[in-house]
């Protein structure tokens, strides 16, 4: 059993949803109010944090425009839009084809998605059939959605004794982790509309390393981090640009410590590590 677990957030880490989710939450707030909202208006929320559920999220764009519209039917639309609309086809695998295999070298690897299982199942039947993730958590699986601690704990239970890290890309994802006790990986993509502030952002909250995007964890400074690839300064560089290294194995200890030796409890569809 591999005593390293990465625990990864699914979309804007594994899944570029900008045309799925984003674009759902665009179009019901059109249905129902005749307007229109800019992506970078949806990220603004998310950098606010408490918006890691986008049906609510585009429920309370509906109401700043001043649309009483019931939250479920909100939720409905966006649904319909997703997973019946053609939404969900849109989405892009991010992963490059040999990243897994190295990471798998050391490490297991969980999810903490705030998706639905629903929502979840097709995207990993469709993009990664071959690749194990246990545990993984869902909405489905957690009373409350990040950025409480609940799901990240759920794993922690299930994997008592492990290292953790978790690779996220929004500030709900940050302070979860941090509430958690669990070392943050934040993922801030070049495109993203509000790229600057979110990485000050999660700055502040204590992220280990901020990456450019996904495949960047095989690339590490020291033996212990995610992937070392053994490239020189000069190389990564050229490679990566200046995103921060991933410098994770020798922070965080005394807090993930403490998080496992916590009692949690775990949900009954949470299942264990392998």
């Amino acid at each position: 059993m591999k005593n390293d677990l990465l625990i990864f957030d699914v979309d804007g880490v594994l899944v570029d949803a900008e045309d799925s989710f984003t674009a759902a939450i665009v179009a019901a707030v059109r249905r129902f109010s005749g307007r229109t909202v800019s992506r970078a208006r949806i990220h603004g929320y998310k950098l606010a944090g408490g918006w890691n559920n986008d049906w609510a999220l585009a429920h309370r764009l509906l109401a700043d425009l001043g649309c009483d519209v019931p939250p479920a039917a909100v939720a409905e639309a966006c649904e319909r839009l997703y997973s019946d609309g053609g939404l969900a086809a849109r989405e892009r695998w991010l992963p490059a084809p040999g990243l897994f295999p190295r990471l798998a070298e050391r490490f297991a690897f969980a999810l903490c998605t705030g998706r639905s299982r629903r929502e979840l199942q097709p995207t990993l039947d469709r993009f990664a059939p071959g690749l194990r993730f246990a545990p993984q958590v869902c909405a489905d699986d957690v009373a409350r959605g990040k950025p409480d601690p609940e799901g990240l704990r759920l794993i922690q239970a299930a994997c008592p004794g492990r290292r953790c890290w978790f690779v996220g890309d929004t500030v709900d994802d940050a302070r979860a982790a941090r509430a958690a006790g669990v070392t943050f990986i934040g993922v801030v993509a070049p495109g993203h509309p509000h790229r600057a502030r979110l990485r000050l952002r999660l700055e502040q909250e204590r992220a280990a390393a901020l990456l450019d995007d996904v495949n960047q964890l095989a690339w590490r400074q020291g033996p212990s981090c995610p992937g070392n690839m053994g490239q020189d300064r000069r190389a990564r560089r050229a490679k990566f640009g200046t995103a921060r290294p991933c410098r994770v194995a020798t922070l965080g200890k005394g807090r993930e410590a403490a998080a496992r030796g916590r009692s949690r409890k775990r949900r009954g569809s949470v299942h264990g590590c392998t």
